[in-house]
């Protein structure tokens, strides 16, 4: 019984390592293949290559363009809710000191 579970065990270590040892090697020639395409695709050069590489380039800067709008956009609504919300409470607390007959100083700010 002993050596049987010895037989398992050694069984699952040399499948996984089998398995580790292919995975690499897949990804070693898969690397290799995607770096022969991309030079493949870096020398060709015709005009077909050369607009779609500009409208890529284009539409890309674009996108950056717009990522950066949203992102200032989204910051000013973040600072208007944010100033919003800071004078709300302001005037809550006016309301309130009002109602109870207490004097606050209005807040800085």
């Amino acid at each position: 019984m002993e050596e049987t579970l010895k037989k398992i065990v050694n069984l699952g270590i040399g499948a996984v390592k089998t398995i580790e040892e292919s995975a690499r090697e897949a990804l070693t020639r898969l690397e290799a293949e995607a770096n022969a395409l991309i030079a493949k695709g870096e020398s060709t050069d015709n005009e077909t290559v050369r607009k779609i590489r500009e409208f890529i380039a284009d539409a890309t800067a674009r996108i950056n363009e717009v990522a950066g709008n949203s992102s200032q956009s989204i910051n000013q609504i973040a600072e208007q809710a944010q100033k919003l919300i800071h004078d709300t409470v302001a005037q809550a607390k006016t309301g309130i000191s009002n109602l109870s007959g207490t004097k606050e100083d209005p807040p800085q700010g």
